[in-house]
């Protein structure tokens, strides 16, 4: 367990300003595929221009969301969501 990535990025001295999607959805709880649904609903913007292959979030904006309990129930809400089956329409 202590050589985890997660264990290692939650043990740093100095969490870096900028974080790729890994290390944000460790600094937030949530799981590394779950930033992309995020950003996808508007509730985080990476860095730079959308047209990235690698996306970085602001360390400050990450705390300032994670300080947030209406950012993050509705954060948890839209992963719920988009994780449940679409019903089929007839």
């Amino acid at each position: 367990m202590q050589n985890s990535p997660l264990y290692q990025f939650l043990n740093l001295r100095h969490i870096p300003f900028r974080l790729n999607v890994e290390q944000a959805s460790y600094f937030l709880g949530f799981a590394p595929h779950h930033i992309r649904i995020l950003v996808k609903h508007g509730l985080l913007v990476p860095l730079g221009s959308a047209s990235q292959k690698v996306k970085y979030f602001a360390r400050v904006d990450l705390e300032e969301k994670g300080q947030d309990v209406r950012w993050l129930s509705k954060a948890t809400a839209i992963i719920r969501e988009d994780r449940e089956p679409k019903a089929e329409s007839d």
